[in-house]
């Protein structure tokens, strides 16, 4: 099915594909020239995915470079695990190493084994 309607002072030609309804072919024309300027003049897509095949940019009848964009924090957005992880690293930092659970722990430990080390060997040296 192919089809011409006006947006935004252009004259737009599609044509979807009858069996998805898929938009296939997409042209952008102003004043007789291919002419897009928020996305590009010229588009193909599969008919069974609508996925882009091809695309170009135009701008007043000569072909241009797509902008480069940088992707919105929606697109970048860090799985939750993820996420999760960075805000538990992140509080360790505003913390300190002192407010670690692992630390204190392994600190007790150490103490603790040393203390038991020393009394073995106090107990040895009364046992001679």
């Amino acid at each position: 099915m192919k089809g011409t309607f006006s947006r935004e002072g252009h004259e737009v030609q599609i044509e979807r594909d009858a069996t998805t309804g898929t938009v296939t072919y997409e042209l952008w024309c102003k004043d007789g020239k291919l002419d897009r300027a928020d996305g590009p003049a010229f588009i193909e897509r599969a008919a069974a995915t609508g996925i882009v095949t091809r695309e170009e940019w135009w701008k007043d009848g000569d072909r241009i470079a797509p902008p480069i964009t940088k992707p919105t924090q929606e697109e970048v957005k860090p799985i939750k695990k993820e996420q999760e992880h960075l805000e538990e690293l992140n509080a360790s930092c505003k913390k300190g190493p002192w407010h670690s659970f692992s630390f204190l722990a392994h600190f007790w430990l150490a103490m603790v084994s040393a203390l038991f080390s020393e009394a073995r060997d106090h107990d040895k040296k009364d046992d001679r």
